[in-house]
């Protein structure tokens, strides 16, 4: 009996603590203790996680090879911590929805690549990309059997935000610059460097309760969100731009802790909409967005299929989406297969009529198009509700749970997935062996934390 009312005082006190508390302005905060846990781990272990994290995020910039190794690594550690202590916490039906997805994806690839007969270097999409997501599952299930502190998730997205704030910045002042003089790059391509400098900005704004409150870390929260804003602009990366406006409406929008209304959303967008029009005022923001319209009346010009337009940024995107859209045309269910968009890109080239660039694409520059055409219709649902499952999963956890914590931890997996569903319709980033890493890396750590933290 004692043993019993021990356990419930237990339980009340942190199920007290995980509850939020308005203030006189309408505010919410939360204590530092978290929603209930099953065991946490000690915090040099926790520390040790935040650190391998922190790497594998700036690693993505420097050697991505890095990166795909410590990715590994929380797939090895979920394997060893299924196969010493079992499953401390049953599956529930959405995680149960969420693998089923991720499996359903990888199938949908393979029998794409295998129906169409192997085409190109298809082997490389099925195996060493999409085959990533689920080695998801193993790093998920690290994360969800261990508590990690919320100040070792936000301070890894700050100093990862910080880095990519200063390499930006060196990146653009060194002699004859990296891979991409006058855009912040490094060892990478711009547009990884600034989707993952603005995931790391927008989840550190996602955390804003949990550092506001102390001097120190308001400090480094704030430098920490000008060095990802920073990153973001010097990357020139137009596509990751586009995703900013609606990723600040969705935070404007989350701060309202009472009845959302009409009105609210009104002023999230007015607010967003005056901040456009003020960066725009920026020179290199002016300059890049009058190459796009230039690139784009030009390509709409051309007559000629060798006509240099065409192999501009923008004019080559443009081809290439005519060359997704005429695939998907004549293969609309089944698609070209992984590998299959160079090899037919190839044949129409040969056929004359496009540019000659267009055969060295294996994608056309759209996560939409590239799933569509490659592996048919089943691989664009495929796709869309892979990215949106973890979203709806979110907004059903911030309506059922209102401790703080988990608000943030579901804040960040809609940011997180708005960066890659904007960027997407401009690049194919689900295609990429670095941003495959990141993204799984991270809703692997935030939804994990978030059943973690629920058990129910």
């Amino acid at each position: 009996m004692k043993k019993n009312s021990t356990l419930v005082v237990h339980r009340i006190r942190h199920s007290d603590f995980s509850q939020p508390r308005s203030g006189m302005d309408g505010r919410v905060f939360l204590n530092d203790a978290p929603t209930p846990t099953l065991k946490p781990v000690a915090p040099g272990i926790a520390w040790a996680v935040g650190i391998a994290l922190t790497l594998l995020t700036c690693m993505t910039a420097v050697d991505d090879s890095v990166s795909l190794y410590l990715f590994y690594g929380f797939c090895l550690a979920g394997l060893l911590k299924i196969a010493k202590d079992g499953l401390c916490i049953p599956f529930s039906e959405a995680e149960k929805t969420g693998f089923a997805l991720l499996a359903v994806f990888f199938l949908v690839s393979l029998l794409s690549y295998w129906i169409n007969q192997m085409p190109g270097k298809g082997g490389i999409y099925v195996e060493g990309r999409h085959g990533k997501f689920l080695f998801a599952i193993l790093a998920y299930l690290f994360f969800r059997s261990v508590y990690l502190p919320d100040r070792v998730i936000w301070i890894s997205a700050a100093v990862s935000a910080v880095f990519y704030g200063i390499v930006g910045l060196i990146d653009l002042n060194t002699v004859g610059g990296f891979g991409w003089p006058g855009r912040a790059s490094l060892n990478t391509h711009p547009i990884f460097f600034g989707m993952i400098s603005l995931s790391m900005g927008m989840l550190l704004l996602c955390y804003h309760d949990f550092w506001s409150q102390r001097p120190g870390a308001a400090w480094l929260a704030r430098l920490a969100i000008l060095g990802a804003l920073g990153g973001l602009l010097m990357s020139g990366s137009r596509s990751v731009w586009l995703a900013l406006p609606p990723m600040v409406v969705i935070y404007l929008v989350s701060r309202r802790h009472d009845r959302l209304r009409i009105r609210h959303v009104l002023k999230a967008v007015g607010a967003v909409l005056l901040a456009c029009v003020l960066l725009y005022q920026l020179p290199f923001v002016n300059q890049r967005w009058h190459e796009a319209a230039a690139e784009y009346s030009g390509y709409m010009a051309s007559e000629n299929a060798n006509d240099p337009v065409r192999g501009t940024s923008l004019g080559n995107r443009l081809e290439m989406w005519r060359a997704a859209l005429r695939m998907i045309a004549e293969n609309p269910l089944l698609g070209v297969g992984p590998g299959g968009y160079q090899v037919t890109a190839t044949r129409y080239v040969e056929e004359g009529g496009w540019a000659p660039r267009l055969q060295t694409r294996n994608g056309p520059h759209n996560q939409y198009l590239q799933a569509w055409a490659a592996r048919g219709l089943p691989g664009l649902l495929s796709t869309v509700l892979l990215m949106l499952a973890p979203v709806v999963y979110v907004i059903s956890l911030r309506r059922r749970h209102p401790a703080l914590d988990l608000r943030a931890l579901s804040l960040s997996v809609m940011m997180i997935v708005t960066v890659f569903a904007v960027t997407g319709l401009s690049d194919d980033s689900l295609q990429k062996k670095p941003l495959i890493v990141f993204y799984c890396t991270w809703l692997a750590l935030l939804l994990g934390q978030a059943r973690h933290r629920t058990q129910d």
